[in-house]
């Protein structure tokens, strides 16, 4: 269920006043990555590693989409009398969670801040080889999220994120975080710690990149105790949605995001029908075994956001005026402070 937009600006900013670090108790003890300080892991765990105000937040701005029913449905609007449609027309765009950008006001911003900053220190008070293999496992997905998260916020609203994720000056290759006195990329994470060091596929399924064709962003932040789960079911939901495999004829369609991914996979052709068929429906996972061309082309990358990238603020890009106002009466009665498009986003995912 969304809460109210002043109801989110609640939330959040009670997370300035109270954080105080993230729960860790007990003593530490070994394990590791790519560079030297993240290579070695503990084998018992010793210490209780959790995120409970990334959790807070992501509760509090995500929306969850339910699962794919593969008949693909555009989600573009026309106003008024208007020629033009806005939104996102692809058939993509009703899948996937979807985060309220627009909750990230300069306070809920700030919260969002210390909760990255707080998460980018830990194995600075920690020594990371202390965290077991599966701790630092949730400790890289959610930093990776929470990085990327608060730098499109402060993009917002770009629509399209092609350009921003892998055109020049790419956001993912900027040195945005400091762990452990190594200077880090979200492509290092991604890249040389985690694909390197885990070598399963599920790994990429934790990985939010900010679009409709990226895997989900969940409503809690990840753990030890719950990632392998977490990450199985976001894989179960990619790979049954047209934004992850679309079976045509003799041909195959893939997300552009398992290329991305494609060192996971050395026996490409192979290794990703095998990683699929593991995960797909079975019904649909008999049309796959059909086909006999495989192509990783499928793709949306218009922003996986809440109110599509639109907003009336004259300060953060697009403004619709009155066009939206009128929206919403002829659309959304009772809209309860969300734009009409935003409420009628929802009820037709919730149908």
């Amino acid at each position: 269920m969304m809460k109210h937009p002043s109801r989110v600006a609640k939330l959040i900013a009670g997370i300035v006043m109270c954080l105080g670090g993230f729960a860790t108790t007990g003593a530490f003890a070994a394990e590791g990555s790519i560079p030297a300080p993240f290579r070695e892991n503990a084998k018992q765990k010793t210490v209780e590693l959790e995120f409970p105000y990334w959790s807070y937040i992501l509760k509090a701005t995500v929306f969850d989409a339910g699962r794919s029913d593969r008949r693909g449905h555009d989600l573009s609007f026309k106003w008024d009398n208007s020629r033009a449609r806005w939104g996102n027309k692809s058939k993509t765009a009703m899948e996937g969670n979807r985060l309220y950008f627009q909750a990230f006001d300069d306070q809920n911003l700030e919260a969002l801040v210390k909760v990255r900053e707080r998460m980018e220190k830990l194995p600075t008070k920690y020594a990371f080889d202390t965290l077991t293999r599966d701790q630092q496992l949730a400790y890289w997905l959610n930093l990776y999220n929470v990085t990327l998260v608060e730098h499109l916020v402060k993009t917002y609203p770009t629509k399209r994120l092609q350009d921003t994720l892998y055109g020049d000056g790419s956001l993912l290759d900027q040195k945005l975080l400091n762990v452990a006195g190594v200077p880090l990329s979200l492509n290092d994470i991604h890249h040389r710690i985690l694909i390197p060091k885990w070598r399963d596929p599920l790994v990429m399924y934790g990985l939010f990149h900010g679009y409709v064709s990226s895997p989900n962003l969940r409503r809690e932040a990840y753990t030890a105790e719950n990632v392998y789960d977490l990450l199985a079911d976001n894989a179960k939901e990619f790979v049954n949605s047209i934004r992850g495999v679309v079976a045509d004829g003799s041909e195959l369609h893939v997300a552009e995001l398992y290329e991305i991914n494609a060192a996971l996979f050395p026996n490409w052709d192979h290794d990703l029908r095998a990683h699929l068929n593991q995960y797909l429906n079975p019904g649909y996972a008999a049309l796959a075994g059909q086909t006999t061309e495989l192509y990783a082309d499928t793709q949306d990358y218009y922003i996986a956001d809440l109110s599509l990238g639109i907003t009336m603020d004259r300060t953060m890009g697009v403004n619709l005026g009155e066009d939206i106002a009128g929206y919403e009466r002829t659309v959304a009665r009772g809209g309860r402070g969300f734009p009409g498009h935003v409420i009628a986003y929802a009820s037709k995912v919730q149908k």
